[in-house]
């Protein structure tokens, strides 16, 4: 095998190589799109947990008020 630039194991090596690197940055890209929707989605999800527990909150307030309420009258 020479050196030589016109030699087709090379240059088939050379596409190989170019080609790989185009796969890497389309992957990294997929992945970056990926973790971002991801994360959008655990955004959401923490909203209505969130959402959710200040409704339990609320909810419970006045029902504390009465049980409050109602052992004072003992």
């Amino acid at each position: 095998m020479s050196d030589q630039p016109d030699n087709p194991i090379l240059a088939a090596l050379a596409r190989l190589e170019a080609g790989q690197t185009a796969l890497r940055n389309a992957v990294s890209v997929d992945l970056t799109r990926t973790r971002v929707d991801l994360m959008a989605r655990m955004d959401r999800l923490e909203d209505g947990l969130t959402a959710i527990r200040d409704d339990i909150a609320v909810n419970f307030g006045p029902a504390d008020a009465v049980k409050r309420a109602n052992d004072d009258t003992r």
